[in-house]
């Protein structure tokens, strides 16, 4: 059979592998997963993972399957695990257990060298757990093409309507948010407990690239000011994640709180440099740039912030699929504005960065990146 070799590198170089692929095979057809064990256990507002005909090989080597010694296990359900880099935390693979005890696996292609031609969105499945539509509202028509939302997996066969959102939080929506308003986010494991103040008192006339004023075409006024999120594309995103699309919400830093300790996650302090200082136990620092510092689950490996020591305005970065989809939906919308993308030419495909803003676009009846910003 003929197959096709790639590399899989993430930032840190510490792990590179060749995985391959039946040509005969390619595309693949690869839905979108938008379970709550996927967003928990990465951050992640969704996970995509391509099937590989065998275990990880060494690169450049004779077809010997290669040493994960770097890589950490975590086991997500009792027949899945991800892995992901000990140092820089990208997700490299997801490995499934059948009944009859072979182990599948699957790579994350944002650590892929190339993914052009490699696979097609086939569909979005397990939609009803982000109990707001996640990420599929604003991904509609993969490469032009809708493609079917299911309720759980295309094998049970329940479609959701477009714009689905269950009744608890739709009737949540309409609802005003109280000044001391918060919302819970976690990881996996549980090592990561957050509570997530909203804007309206800590946010500035100078922060606009964080924050922005209601949108009278889709959103309740009554909910006035709102922390941007965006959908990133950076190289740099890209290859400490493993996801192909990285999503962010921006939040106060001192208005993240770890629930543990009551105390703000990262400090902040802004008559000092470095302007953030680390106040979180229970995550793995990553240093992906001089002075840029992205944290994530030391034991899940769920990605939880990414924060900048000397940018001096008070926000930080968020992992959206930390927040509890129960209580206010996956995208928590009436905390955050889905607004925008970020570093479009970083993409590999810039035919997704179009399909998705195009979706967003319809989505909220606002282009995206015009939101009235404060």
């Amino acid at each position: 059979m003929s197959t096709i070799t790639i590399k899989a590198e993430c930032h840190c170089k510490s792990n590179a592998f060749d995985v391959c692929f039946l040509a005969s095979s390619l595309p693949i057809s690869a839905p979108m997963c938008h379970c709550n064990a996927c967003r928990h256990s990465t951050g992640q507002i969704f996970t995509q993972c391509l099937p590989i005909q065998s275990a990880p090989l060494t690169p450049n080597d004779t077809g010997n399957f290669a040493d994960l010694q770097y890589l950490q296990q975590y086991q997500t359900t009792s027949a899945s695990s991800n892995w992901f880099c000990k140092k820089c935390n990208a997700f490299f693979f997801a490995t499934f257990q059948d009944s009859s005890g072979l182990l599948k696996w699957s790579v994350f292609p944002g650590i892929l060298e190339k993914i052009e031609g490699l696979f097609t969105t086939a569909h979005h499945e397990f939609v009803e757990e982000t109990c707001d539509g996640g990420k599929a509202d604003h991904y509609r028509r993969p490469h032009g093409v809708e493609v079917l939302h299911y309720q759980t997996t295309s094998t049970d066969g329940s479609v959701l309507p477009m714009n689905w959102t269950n009744e608890h939080v739709s009737d949540v929506f309409i609802q005003p948010l109280a000044d001391d308003a918060t919302f819970n986010a976690y990881c996996h494991c549980g090592s990561i407990q957050l509570t997530i103040g909203r804007p309206l008192k800590h946010v500035q006339p100078n922060d606009g690239p964080f924050a922005v004023k209601p949108n009278p075409v889709s959103i309740q006024p009554q909910h006035g000011l709102r922390y941007q999120a965006a959908h990133c594309f950076c190289t740099s995103c890209r290859v400490t994640s493993g996801s192909t699309i990285t999503s962010w919400g921006f939040a106060a830093a001192n208005h993240v709180i770890d629930r543990k300790t009551s105390k703000p996650a990262l400090a902040f302090n802004p008559e000092g440099s470095p302007f953030f200082v680390k106040n979180i136990e229970g995550t793995n620092q990553y240093e992906s740039s001089p002075n840029k510092f992205r944290e994530s689950c030391a034991k899940c490996g769920a990605h939880v912030f990414f924060w900048d020591a000397t940018r001096p305005v008070g926000f930080i970065d968020v992992a959206p699929g930390l927040f509890d989809q129960d209580a206010e939906g996956s995208r928590v919308e009436r905390y955050f504005a889905w607004t925008r993308t970020l570093f479009d030419d970083d993409a590999l495909d810039r035919k997704v960065v179009k399909d998705l803003r195009d979706g967003m676009q319809e989505y909220y009846g606002v282009p995206s990146g015009i939101w009235p910003e404060i």
